[in-house]
This record gives C-alpha cells, sequence and structure tokens, in this order.
C-alpha cells in the first residue's frame, strides 16, 4: 500500500494508519447507504486520516455506527478511546464479545 487510503472494487477503503512506520497496519472502513463501519481503530494519531478519508468520501462521522475490533492490541484498537468520543452514534462490537454470545 504505497498511498494513505485505497479503496477497492467493493467499496472498502484500507487505511494506513502510520502506526510506527507505513505499510504496517491498517483499519478498514466499509459504508453501505447512510452507515458506515470501521474495521479495527488503529492508534489514536490516526483519527486524522479517519476523518479525511470520510470528508472525501462525503460521509458524516455521524454515519459511523460500528467500530469492530477484531482483538485488543495497541495496532489494532489503541484508538478506540478517540474513536469512541467522535463517533457518538456508534455501537462496539468485538470478536470476542461475539462469541460470547
Amino acid at each position: 500500500m504505497s498511498e494513505t487510503v485505497v479503496w477497492d472494487d467493493r467499496g472498502v477503503a484500507t487505511i494506513d494508519t502510520g502506526y510506527l512506520r507505513s505499510n504496517l497496519a491498517a483499519v478498514y472502513l466499509l459504508a453501505a447507504g447512510n452507515e458506515a463501519a470501521f474495521f479495527d481503530t488503529g492508534v489514536n494519531s490516526a483519527l486524522p486520516r479517519y476523518l479525511e478519508t470520510l470528508a472525501r468520501s462525503g460521509i458524516a462521522p455521524e454515519a459511523v455506527r460500528y467500530l469492530f475490533l477484531t482483538h485488543i492490541h495497541l495496532d489494532h484498537a489503541g484508538g478506540r478511546g478517540s474513536c469512541w468520543l467522535r463517533f457518538p452514534t456508534r455501537r462496539w462490537w468485538s470478536i470476542r464479545a461475539a462469541r460470547a454470545i
């Protein structure tokens, strides 16, 4: 991934979080209709990248309804606090919680 954001042909954005160096860790943004979801939150310092991606894509931050965490490591979930505060209409899902249901 040579760019900060790469969209695939299914409408999924891969966003480089900039964690430690370029192309090491990424989060994914999926938008459909009037809702959007992030898969993982990356690190706190990556939040501006997510907001820029949303803005350039015409997606309001309020459209982010879901934040999925694959696991709790800094590069995947370290930004959960920032995202929690910035995306007030969100719901959290984690793989561990989904297994418990």
